[in-house]
């Protein structure tokens, strides 16, 4: 009513005495003040692109819904603006009092406080997109307090406003051996007897595997690996394993091995840990360690998990004759995970192999556009390079390799050959740095017209650059002698041969392209 006055008063006709025109902006500046937040900021959506996972686009306007279907977002003039759930990365808006708090308090890992905060934040909430954004969080706060009955009833409210909500991953199963509660043990009775919600019947299944209900839950678990919901299905599969660890062999690993690589990405984290587990029976120390590592590096959040199968790596490792490599993981069990059982367990490694605790550092989450370079760069980050060689050498022995993959493996193997060049000492690192160039060449020289070549003649002069850099520092440092800084050039200079070849050849394809 005040802007409306105000509007009046400056559109009264001229002239407007300079006392009248005052009055009427004072007017107008006292209606913005008054107006609330909300109704002066708009929502920010950050999206990416399905062909580009790390393109962003900026959206300004109101949401209007949020699902793991579709976001709906009112523009100016009133114009809806649609896109898939799964391309929303973030949405900044104005959250009520409560939700920054626990955020905070979650980062610090004070669960319980972090869930009444958000409690406290949703009752005030009126937007039920954002309200399920906040009843996430509390699920996420209930798994971390190890309260899987309250966590378990509330996904389910969660999966019924919103069956493709894009938290599914936060559905609370088992995954650790565990005899659940008698309290628990009752509701997961409950729950795998429903008969309208499929994902109330994995729960209750999940939980009754290491009971007297065995037999019911195995044969829930078999009908909806059948589900056509992909989720469903890809988690009951994965639950039905953890009942034939006992007896596992090589060819139903590999039926495993092959399933994961078809499950949703979210859900991965559980599945990953029991393979790990069946590859560790079976006696296949490094295959199981990789297998186990997924779970840290590409889902930090699943906290239990992660810690658990960090312990199980680091312990498989130390077995392998890997003493170095299992303290970096025990290090990194005291830094990010303090609190919990594996954490305590590592800190009592590093006190049996005399390596001091507590001087881990945590680490950044690993970066890339696929799942496969995300693991590859959480190996290397912790200079994992040997599980790392053995990793992309066993993938490029396969058979069927496309040019694109047999390409980017090649690449991937050659950065880990430099990285574990640079972070050895002197009188080792002239074999890697062979072996980081000699495996581009090789394959650029088999394959001339190789669809990926200019990437592998741009890593071809990466690898020179590294090289070089490090042989000028060591000059510099040292005061060596002019042979040293000469070598440094030579290296430098193959390096922008390499990249001018790659330059020249990226012109020929786009005038081709043309």
């Amino acid at each position: 009513l005040r802007f409306c006055a105000a509007k009046a008063q400056l559109q009264a006709a001229a002239p407007i005495p300079l006392a009248r025109l005052i009055a009427g902006f004072t007017a107008l500046w006292a209606a913005l003040s008054l107006a609330t937040p909300s109704a002066l900021q708009a929502d920010v959506v950050l999206l990416t692109s399905a062909s580009n996972r790390q393109a962003r686009t900026r959206i300004t306007g109101k949401v209007l819904e949020y699902t793991g279907r579709e976001i709906v977002i009112e523009m100016a003039q009133g114009r809806p603006f649609k896109r898939a759930g799964k391309l929303v990365i973030e949405i900044q808006t104005e959250w009520p009092d409560g939700v920054k708090t626990g955020d905070e308090l979650f980062a610090r890992g004070d669960f319980r406080q972090a869930r009444e905060q958000y409690s406290a934040a949703i009752r005030k909430e009126q937007r039920a997109w954002a309200r399920r954004i906040i009843l996430a969080k509390i699920i996420r706060c209930y798994r971390e307090l190890d309260l899987t009955e309250a966590a378990g009833k509330l996904f389910l409210g969660l999966l019924h406003e919103d069956p493709d909500t894009p938290d599914f991953d936060l559905i609370p199963l088992a995954w650790l051996p565990a005899q659940p509660s008698g309290s628990l043990t009752q509701t997961a009775q409950t729950w795998l007897e429903a008969q309208d919600s499929p994902a109330a019947v994995l729960l209750g299944a999940s939980h009754l595997l290491p009971t007297s209900f065995r037999g019911r839950a195995l044969e829930r678990l078999e009908s909806l690996a059948l589900d056509k919901d992909r989720r469903i299905a890809a988690l009951a599969l994965a639950q039905s394993w953890r009942s034939e660890l006992a007896t596992v062999n090589d060819e139903r690993i590999a039926r495993w091995q092959q399933n994961i690589e078809q499950f949703p990405e979210p859900l991965r984290a559980g599945p990953y840990l029991v393979l790990g587990q069946a590859l560790a029976r079976v006696g296949r120390a490094e295959p199981a360690a990789l297998a186990l590592l997924h779970v840290p590096i590409l889902y930090p959040q699943e906290r239990q998990l992660a810690a658990e199968a960090l312990l199980a790596a680091a312990q498989l490792l130390e077995q392998a004759n890997q003493p170095t490599a299992a303290t970096r993981l025990y290090l990194e069990l005291t830094a990010s995970y303090e609190g919990l059982r594996a954490a305590a367990d590592a800190a009592q490694h590093l006190q049996r192999l005399q390596a001091p605790a507590g001087r881990g550092a945590a680490l950044p989450p690993a970066a890339g556009d696929t799942p496969e370079e995300r693991f590859l760069n959480g190996l290397r980050a912790r200079r994992l390079f040997e599980l790392a060689e053995n990793y992309c050498r066993e993938e490029l022995a396969a058979s069927g390799l496309s040019d694109q993959r047999r390409a980017e493996l090649t690449i991937e193997l050659s950065r880990t050959y430099v990285d574990h060049a640079l972070q050895s000492p002197p009188d080792e690192r002239e074999a890697i740095w062979a072996r980081a160039q000699a495996i581009v060449e090789d394959l650029l020289r088999a394959r001339p017209n190789d669809p990926r070549r200019i990437l592998l003649q741009v890593q071809s002069g990466l690898v020179h650059l590294a090289r070089g850099e490090l042989v000028r520092q060591e000059a510099e440092i040292l005061h060596s002698s002019a042979e040293r800084l000469e070598q440094a050039r030579d290296e430098l200079r193959a390096a922008v041969g390499d990249l001018q070849t790659a330059e020249e050849t990226l012109a020929v394809e786009l005038r081709n392209a043309n």
